[in-house]
């Protein structure tokens, strides 16, 4: 009788335990299905990844590891439809016509002075041949910094700004380029050429001469930013790179 009683005990205790592992394996996989698993920033999503809105980001469902190269633009713009290259680069020559203000960071890498310098300045780019240009001040800080690191970020963005009374329609457009500077002096053939494509307007040519410096920025990536394109289907994020640049 008690061999009896002691088998359906430990009959018992199989069961519960079976019962329990099944229940607590689902629920593990649930919350696996739910919130997916750890990845880094660089991962692109698969055939057999469940269908996301474009509005969605990827921490939003999983662990992210991100590092200063796979930043969470990059997700969006590995996982969601990106356009070919030359219909990016028609969005960014529309969006920026004649001259526009940009805001431009320099780090000129002193030990002394880590801090990076953003200023803002007009600039014009030039479509056809892939640069931006501007004119600057002698003896500008920025320019101190640009001889030391040419290597540069610019910013240009319009748009609506959320506040007390939200605006009826919400949009942002931006651009981010990347590139490499070069300075030129008024002595300079390219400061010529260079200048007739700036088109001055608050200095003539002639006074530019002796108080400014031409800046040409051969561009090396863009990331555009329209909140628009994802109605059309499109990762609102942009990347336009340029296979001729030279570091």
């Amino acid at each position: 009788m008690k061999k009896l009683r002691l088998a359906l005990i430990l009959i018992f205790i199989c069961i519960f335990g079976i019962y329990f592992f099944h229940n607590s394996f689902a629920a593990d996989s649930t919350v696996a299905k739910e919130k997916g698993g750890k990845i880094t920033a660089s991962d692109k999503k698969s055939s057999s990844h469940p269908t996301t809105e474009i509005s969605m980001t990827c921490s939003e469902c999983h662990e992210v590891d991100y590092d200063a190269k796979s930043t969470a633009t990059r997700m969006w713009i590995n996982n969601y439809k990106q356009m070919t290259r030359d219909e990016i680069w028609k969005k960014i020559a529309d969006f920026l016509p004649y001259r526009q203000r940009f805001v431009m960071a320099t780090v000129g890498g002193s030990w002394w002075n880590p801090y990076p310098t953003a200023t803002t300045a007009d600039f014009t780019l030039v479509p056809d041949e892939h640069i931006i240009i501007c004119s600057n001040e002698k003896g500008t800080e920025k320019l101190a910094q640009l001889k030391k690191n040419p290597y540069v970020s610019l910013v240009h963005f319009e748009g609506s700004i959320e506040g007390p009374n939200p605006p009826e329609k919400r949009w942002w457009k931006s651009v981010q380029i990347f590139g490499k500077a070069t300075m030129f002096d008024s002595d300079a053939k390219e400061f010529e050429e260079l200048s007739k494509k700036y088109v001055f307007y608050r200095v003539q040519s002639d006074r530019a001469k002796k108080r400014m410096v031409m800046t040409k920025i051969d561009i090396e990536r863009v990331i555009y930013f329209d909140s628009s394109l994802m109605k059309e289907g499109y990762s609102p994020y942009q990347l336009w790179e340029n296979p001729n640049f030279k570091k």
